[in-house]
């Protein structure tokens, strides 16, 4: 995983790069004017940085270029070709960024979000258009607003469409972007993934509720939600669950939940021989390291708000969104399971890192993910 200093390293970098591009693109079309309007050149690069970068980033760019053009070489005109320019490219930049995060991480999104992008930008660079020409006395009419914005710009509009989604998507397969700039085709991995954890659970567990699915998520997300204060306490605790809770020859020792973590269940013959010191020191280093964000665990309730009906869990939608409206409205934290849970199956385990299990439990999790 990168540094937080890494990534802004790579995205000042990248940045850095856009704006160059910005400076150099013009170049291939300035000899002729007229054709540099149709593909607006310093378009692309904006759009880029705000993908790629954030929308910071994309915004200042956006803002700058504009200007250190003019400045550097003339063109174009400072006023009022500049100041238009810089407000529309800045809000390139602000609204890519901005939607792209905002939106899922799905092809479709991205367009939207290109295309978002797009009319903001035209609609502030009419507006600022407009208002320079009131103050300097001169007229800007609509015509005049649809031939600079849009159909003297149609070359420009179907190349940005079709470059920017696929270079995004190339950088990204590349291992090119910062993290989390775009990682579209490890969400589409990690939402089938999911998928898959919540089916199995499902017919695992039919007696589920929305609040056993959240619980699961949350674990899936953050790991382990059990207090962990010290390595005596954590043994002890163990040890009193565990002398509580009676050996079942057919409970599923180890059961994967996704993002690399499992449940290890007490009842578990094979969990059941374990010392107590080695199942609570990996459970104790899962959760030491484990890590998680409230965007990505916010994520994956919407997708089981969306997709809950196909999952095959025995409640009904409307009870689902219910149940996670009441979660969401009291905030990201641990939930307990449903009592019908507990009773019907008498849940007793603790959230482990696949990396870390005891190496006689090993072997039990790489029969059950080839299964």
């Amino acid at each position: 995983m990168r540094s937080h200093l890494h990534k802004t390293i790579l995205r000042f970098t990248y940045s850095a790069l856009c704006l160059t591009l910005a400076m150099v693109l013009p170049f291939l079309t300035g000899q002729i004017p007229s054709i540099g309007q149709a593909l607006a050149p310093m378009h692309l690069p904006v759009f880029l940085c705000g993908f790629t970068c954030g929308w910071p980033y994309g915004l200042l760019v956006g803002f700058i270029a504009p200007f250190l053009r003019s400045v550097t070489f003339g063109m174009p005109p400072l006023f009022p070709s500049a100041v238009g320019m810089a407000f529309e490219l800045a809000t390139y930049g602000f609204l890519s960024g901005l939607l792209y995060r905002a939106l899922p991480k799905k092809f479709p999104y991205l367009y939207l979000s290109l295309i978002g992008a797009m009319i903001g930008g035209r609609s502030v660079w009419g507006g600022v258009r407009y208002a320079i020409a009131g103050f300097s006395g001169t007229s800007f009419t609509f015509p005049m607003f649809l031939s600079g914005a849009l159909l003297g710009a149609i070359p420009g509009i179907i190349i940005q469409i079709i470059l920017i989604p696929v270079l995004i998507f190339a950088l990204d397969h590349a291992h090119l972007l910062p993290d989390g700039a775009s990682d579209l085709p490890k969400r589409q991995n990690k939402d089938a993934e999911l998928a898959a954890i919540l089916g199995e659970h499902a017919a695992r567990y039919p007696l589920a509720g929305p609040r056993d699915v959240i619980k699961l998520l949350y674990q899936n997300e953050f790991g382990g939600d059990h207090l962990v204060t010290d390595a005596h306490d954590c043994i002890e605790r163990l040890r009193d669950e565990n002398a509580f809770v009676a050996e079942d020859a057919q409970a599923i020792p180890v059961e994967p939940i996704g993002n690399g973590l499992c449940r290890v269940h007490l009842a578990a013959s094979a969990v059941k021989r374990l010392p107590a010191e080695e199942l609570a020191a990996a459970f104790m280093v899962s959760a030491a390291v484990s890590q998680g964000t409230d965007a990505s665990f916010l994520r994956k309730l919407d997708y089981l708000e969306a997709n809950g009906e196909r999952l095959g869990f025995s409640f009904t939608q409307d009870e689902l969104k219910n149940d996670l409206a009441r979660y969401r409205e009291r905030g990201i934290k641990p939930v307990s399971h449903s009592d019908i849970f507990r009773e019907a199956y008498r849940p007793h385990y603790r959230v482990i890192a696949e990396k870390y299990l005891p190496k006689s439990l090993r072997a039990t999790s790489d029969e059950i993910d080839r299964a």
